[in-house]
């Protein structure tokens, strides 16, 4: 077996000074419809670990950062074996950190792979819809798994599955379509799995990924559990119990995580502190708007709200709450609102 994380990555250079973003995870069911036509992105490769370049054909907004190009690149650290340093597909040295999304993490490969006579997993590119609100789509038809390959030289498990890209929105969607049973029963080296990292870096001494952010999927796929976390180690990939079934969808709104635009300054004047915080979080606030704040509530990664509390507390207790990645929500009298995150240690 190989040490890899995900078949595929996308990467975007970090840029500062654009909103921070971070996710709400949810999901739906869907007719699956499988894409014809597209670019084919795999050509005619017996792919394994692939190195392809997609152009989006526009802008799609990544924690915050452009990205107008997709990379597959398995060849120079992640999603193949990892190294300390990352060349971009055109030779390009940069130690640069970058914000990744893997779509599957468990490793595919090309079903021809079994028997090296022809491609049968073809990757598809396709754009739909028009600016500034188009969709791209990366389709994967009847894709395999290498470790049942490379053990038993036989391609008998299969997953399809596309990932829905919004232009305006920073949307993102995995859409799931038929599987092998092995598949949906969770079969060992064909589990799911899907991460976000922001402002990823190479491992350190102790293998240990870095990243500012991080965040996955756990738990049976019909109800799965979007967690953050901190920390990773190169052998600790986050995947799902089992595989989708068909029709389920996968869905990550952007959320914005610094403090927004507010439509007056009573909503824009307010800081959260400690933060990140263990026990206890406080709300600093000029006081001659404390008056005019209607509610302070407190929200999961999902949506969900936890808590609420009228007015400005002395205290939000978090004494109860795990250790992850909440946002806040202050809304003041006039209806204005504004967000901030905040990290539970």
């Amino acid at each position: 077996m190989k040490n890899t994380l995900p078949t595929l990555l996308f990467l975007s250079l970090f840029t500062s000074w654009l909103p921070a973003q971070s996710y709400i995870f949810t999901t739906a069911q869907e007719e699956y419809t499988e894409l014809t036509g597209g670019d084919l992105i795999s050509g005619d490769s017996i792919w394994d670990d692939p190195d392809f370049r997609v152009p989006l054909g526009f802008t799609f907004p990544l924690f915050g950062a452009p990205l107008d190009t997709l990379y597959f690149n398995a060849e120079e650290g992640l999603g193949g074996d990892l190294t300390t340093e990352y060349t971009d597909p055109d030779g390009n040295y940069t130690d640069s950190s970058h914000h990744l999304l893997y779509a599957y993490i468990t490793d595919l490969a090309d079903r021809g792979l079994a028997h090296l006579d022809s491609a049968e997993s073809p990757i598809t590119y396709h754009i739909t819809g028009t600016g500034p609100n188009r969709i791209g789509i990366l389709q994967w038809k009847n894709a395999g798994f290498y470790d049942e390959i490379a053990e038993d030289d036989e391609s008998d498990y299969f997953v399809n599955f596309q990932l829905w890209l919004y232009e305006g929105s920073g949307r993102i969607e995995v859409h799931y379509g038929p599987s092998s049973q092995e598949v949906l029963d969770g079969e060992a080296g064909t589990q799911p799995g899907f991460a976000l990292f922001k402002n990823f870096y190479f491992p350190t001494d102790d293998d240990t990924l870095g990243f500012d952010e991080g965040y996955f999927l756990r738990g049976p796929a019909d109800d799965p559990e979007f967690v953050s976390f901190d920390q990773l180690g190169e052998d600790e990939l986050p995947l799902l119990d089992n595989g989708p079934e068909p029709g389920m969808v996968f869905i990550f709104s952007v959320s914005e995580t610094t403090a927004l635009p507010a439509t007056d300054a009573v909503a824009a004047a307010f800081e959260i502190y400690p933060n990140p915080a263990t026990e206890g979080f406080h709300i600093a606030m000029a006081p001659t708007f404390t008056d005019r704040v209607d509610r302070l509530e407190v929200f999961d990664l999902s949506g969900r709200l936890l808590t609420t509390y009228a007015g400005i507390p002395t205290e939000v207790k978090l004494a109860a709450f795990r250790s992850g990645i909440y946002h806040v929500r202050l809304t003041t009298d006039s209806g204005s609102s504004a967000h901030a995150r905040l990290i539970k240690r």
